[in-house]
């Protein structure tokens, strides 16, 4: 069961990170071959969360002023969405499991470069730069709230929908 992340002065940077390294926690988990499909589930629904944070929060914070980093951006983020909506489709625990675990390989190898070479290292300092503590503390709190209602819907076919969108 998700735990509610809301905070009262969350930053969105900081909540933005916390979210990759759970993530990265995830595909960990993931790797090692234990019972699989329940664990991929929760990545595919926090990776959708995450994803809807940022494309409505975040992304327009930061204006994206570089038509070249919003193409980069939006490109990584189809690539990742759609690799987990082709993933889901998937067993990672039985007949399908070899092909699970190419499909994993390059999903974490896509997640990592996004969420820490691109996101990380390239745009969380433009959003500092763009915004004070209090202005990002805000942000975190909506990010949060946001998050905490997508992860509140435990239906299938509503990952199934996110992820796809």
């Amino acid at each position: 069961m998700h735990q509610p992340v809301i905070m009262p002065k969350y930053d969105l940077l900081d909540l933005l990170h916390d979210q990759h390294v759970e993530i990265d926690g995830l595909l960990a988990r993931l790797a090692t071959r234990a019972p699989r499909a329940e664990v991929f589930l929760e990545l595919a629904a926090k990776l959708a969360a995450h994803v809807a944070i940022e494309s409505r929060v975040f992304y327009p914070a930061i204006m994206l002023e570089s038509s070249e980093l919003r193409r980069q951006s939006l490109a990584e983020c189809q690539v990742i969405k759609r690799q987990v909506a082709d993933m889901l489709a998937l067993d990672p625990d039985g007949p399908d499991a070899d092909e699970f675990d190419l499909a994993l390989f390059h999903l974490g190898a896509a997640i990592r470069h996004h969420a820490h070479d691109f996101e990380e290292a390239r745009l969380f300092p433009l959003l500092e730069e763009l915004m004070d503590d209090a202005e990002r503390r805000e942000l975190g709190a909506q990010a949060a709230t946001m998050y905490d209602a997508l992860m509140a819907r435990d239906d299938d076919h509503v990952i199934e929908h996110r992820i796809a969108a």
